[in-house]
Order: C-alpha cells, then sequence, then structure tokens
C-alpha cells in the first residue's frame, strides 16, 4: 500500500513512507518482557546475539519518524522502514 500510494502522489510531490516497528519497551508487551523464556527467545533471535537483543525504546521509532518529516528524506518515498534493531535482516 506505502508504495502504491507513493506512485498515486508523486506528480504532487507527496511523499509516502511506512515505520515498522519491531519489539518496542512499552505496555504493550510488558506480558512479553515479564516471561523469562519468552524473553529469552525474542534475545536469541536478535541478530547481535545476547549482547545486543534487548527491545527497542519508543525513542528509537520517533526518531526515525522526525527523519521522515524532515529535508533530510526527501528523496525517499515507498519506503517500509523496519526499525527493529536488525530482527529482519
Amino acid at each position: 500500500m506505502t508504495k502504491q500510494i507513493a506512485l498515486d502522489y508523486a506528480q504532487d510531490e507527496i511523499h509516502c513512507n511506512a515505520i515498522c516497528p519491531g519489539f518496542l519497551d512499552t505496555a504493550m508487551t510488558q506480558s512479553l518482557q515479564n516471561t523469562a523464556e519468552t524473553m529469552e527467545m525474542v534475545t536469541m533471535s536478535h541478530p547481535w546475539g545476547a549482547s545486543g537483543g534487548k527491545l527497542g525504546k519508543p525513542e528509537d521509532v520517533a526518531s526515525n519518524a522526525v527523519f521522515l518529516a524532515s529535508d533530510d528524506a526527501k528523496w525517499l518515498t515507498g519506503v517500509a522502514l523496519p526499525v527493529d534493531g536488525g530482527y529482519v535482516i
């Protein structure tokens, strides 16, 4: 959908991008965080392994949203940006 919207509105120089957040340290994932077995599975699934396998912060997503809204992203459109610490690799 993101790519189609980007194509539909490109002639008007309207950009459309999507942010695809991964596991974040929020109330929504609290039950996940409270289960040691599940957190270990999430941690070990991280490409950086146990040393880097932690949940992201809402600020990680927010900083990418600010980037996409800035002039620094003026040459981006139709992008699905994973903000997940590398889980989709």
